[in-house]
């Protein structure tokens, strides 16, 4: 079993509160355990506040190290099928979703609008992301709508966003020339998630963002996540997040999360011998929950 699950309780066994057909969703896709950071960033969530969660892996030269590896290595948890690195796509996903359900079920007043966007700093990272959402909802896929803005013809976006899904994933600069457009309205946004927060910011993405968030209600949810924590992104956080929780992972200098089943195994142990030094140095991770 991965270090970075947390075995205490299984997904069923826990009292997130969350709707049941996302806890089904989780079962169908074989998660049993959730990981150490959906265990305490989903519960902060749910409660409506502001999140950070940054992953540290050590400093200097091993923090570089670790980096590219986890970057360059995609993978799953051996026996547990979980999300590869921290299942932070879960981690912020499952918190808007159940706030969807709660609102739909409440609100008489089922008019179509965007109430969550998603941003990432590529196309493919917000396709993966599309790919998992679309997976959590399965049970409740009637109820929530989703829009990747993935094609790069922006007719085609534009024609996605007719239908004003729920949850919009885009790259900042993809939503940006759609709001341009007046294709998209983002009055009605409650939840704002930034995914590899520190990657939108190196990629020149600031300006994008703001001129978002600017279109957006004054008050909303912002979920960041980040392998670092830059001085840039200290200054983003405290601009866009509300007396956030900050979730910080620690991971010793020699972990490396391969599964076991992977048919290249060899090669990929291979690989952490020669940025690492070593083979089989596992050891134990943690979350810490600090004060901004």
């Amino acid at each position: 079993m991965s270090f970075l699950l947390d075995e205490e309780k299984t997904w069923i066994q826990r009292d997130f509160g969350l709707d049941r057909r996302l806890i089904k969703a989780l079962s169908k896709l074989g998660f049993t355990y959730p990981t150490l950071v959906q265990s305490r960033c989903i519960p902060i969530a749910l409660q409506g506040k502001d999140v950070l969660v940054r992953a540290r892996t050590g400093s200097g030269e091993e923090a570089f190290k670790m980096i590219i590896i986890s970057r360059l290595l995609q993978y799953r948890v051996a026996k547990d099928d979980e999300i590869s690195n921290t299942g932070k796509t879960v981690a912020f996903s499952l918190p808007l979703l159940h706030k969807l359900l709660t609102s739909k079920a409440a609100d008489q007043d089922d008019s179509a609008r965007v109430q969550c966007i998603i941003l990432a700093p590529t196309k493919e990272l917000c396709k993966q992301i599309e790919k998992h959402v679309t997976e959590l909802i399965y049970y409740c896929r009637d109820n929530i709508t989703i829009c990747g803005l993935i094609d790069d013809n922006v007719t085609i976006q534009t024609h996605k966003l007719q239908s004003k899904p729920d949850v919009v994933i885009s790259t900042p600069a993809r939503l940006v020339q759609q709001l341009k457009n007046g294709s998209i309205d983002l009055s009605f946004v409650k939840t704002l998630v930034i995914d590899e927060a520190d990657l939108v910011l190196s990629f020149g993405y600031t300006e994008d963002v703001h001129t978002i968030t600017s279109k957006m209600p004054k008050i909303f949810q912002g979920l960041l996540m980040s392998a670092t924590l830059s001085p840039e992104l200290d200054k983003f956080k405290r601009v866009l997040l509300h007396n956030p929780a900050v979730l910080r992972l620690e991971v010793n200098r020699c972990a490396l999360f391969i599964s076991r089943q992977s048919p290249n195994i060899s090669y990929l142990l291979n690989i952490s011998a020669h940025f690492l030094g070593g083979e089989r140095n596992w050891t134990a991770a943690s979350v810490l929950l600090e004060r901004d």
